[in-house]
């Protein structure tokens, strides 16, 4: 499972690779470059071979589903007719334990997972079984089909070994299939890409092809640090400020920028929150007043300046050095 849900995560942002190259704003760019253009075509290709895969996959765990569901929906259906004539048949007899226990409803029978259903049930047919001769006056003649229903549901909760087989076969060729794919967009379409370095269509890109854990939610900056001549900045800090909301304080979170000047701070609470860029290659900012909303990602481009009091610091350094030099040399 694992590794399935590391192959979604390529899937998913392979898509979004495709989307981004191909939207309105990106298109012309996309366009004008014929071996860009040619391998998003190709990449659609691979992707929609993958997604038939990923139903292929779906489909075995579906049948499985359905087999169960329209198992349990039966046996729930005869359980109710049989264990409501069975309550009546105890409140005629004062059998107030047999009563409690006979007591359910429909929805609650045909929504109860499988697992417990199954419990409950061989229970019920269990107590009712040495009953059968007195409840005749009530319309129970027969359990043979309640049990035949028990039976049903009950050899369909380990998953068949069919299926099993069905999955590994199947999750064998995605895995494949996403590594020849992934080869692909690497040594084809992303190092063409990487000759647009410093322009918005290359940090586009470059945020849109991180892996994202698909199964998280949480509230998240997708930050882009650039110089003024939006070439990425490695190593910059980006931290998300503590700020207090409703009486409590929280903390701040935080995070670097990759090589690529891209970085990623997840978790935090949602609100109107500053955020701080500091580092030794930039003079600090900070920026008031972005709103956070829960559960989204929020994606700017921060534009930092060198810092002048390095710059100036090396300058100090040569001069200093300069001057002992000429000191010695005299």
């Amino acid at each position: 499972m694992k590794k399935l849900k590391f192959n979604l995560m390529i899937l998913q942002m392979l898509k979004r690779i495709v989307a981004f190259a191909l939207n309105t704003a990106n298109v012309a760019v996309t366009n004008s470059i014929a071996q860009l253009k040619s391998g998003i075509t190709s990449l659609q290709s691979k992707i929609a071979i993958l997604d038939d895969l990923y139903a292929q996959y779906s489909a075995v765990t579906d049948g499985v589903t359905k087999q169960r569901t329209d198992a349990r929906t039966a046996l729930a259906t005869t359980s109710f007719s049989i264990m409501s004539s069975v309550y009546s048949y105890a409140i005629a007899n004062n059998l107030s334990d047999l009563a409690t226990n006979m007591k359910c409803s429909l929805g609650t029978l045909s929504h109860m997972p499988f697992q417990k259903l199954c419990s409950k049930i061989q229970n019920a047919i269990n107590t009712v079984t040495p009953l059968l001769p007195s409840l005749s006056g009530y319309g129970i003649t027969s359990l043979s089909t309640w049990q035949s229903q028990w039976d049903t549901l009950n050899s369909l909760l380990p998953t068949p070994e069919a299926a099993i087989i069905a999955h590994k076969e199947i999750g064998e060729k995605i895995d494949k299939a996403t590594k020849d794919t992934n080869e692909f967009f690497r040594t084809q379409i992303d190092k063409l890409v990487n000759n647009l370095v410093g322009t918005d269509y290359f940090n586009g890109w470059a945020l849109n092809r991180k892996l994202r854990n698909t199964g998280n939610r949480h509230t998240r900056l997708d930050a882009i640090v650039t110089n003024e001549l939006g070439e990425p900045i490695y190593n910059v800090n980006v931290t998300v400020n503590s700020f207090g909301k409703d009486g409590k304080t929280f903390e701040a979170v935080s995070s670097e920028t990759d090589i690529d000047g891209l970085c990623e701070v997840s978790t935090f609470e949602p609100g109107i929150r500053s955020v701080t860029l500091s580092g030794d290659s930039i003079t600090s900012k900070t920026v008031e007043g972005i709103f956070f909303e829960r559960g989204k990602a929020t994606i700017m481009t921060f534009v930092c300046a060198p810092s002048f009091s390095n710059i100036s610091a090396e300058k100090t350094a040569t001069t200093s050095t300069t001057q002992s030099s000429t000191t010695a040399n005299n």
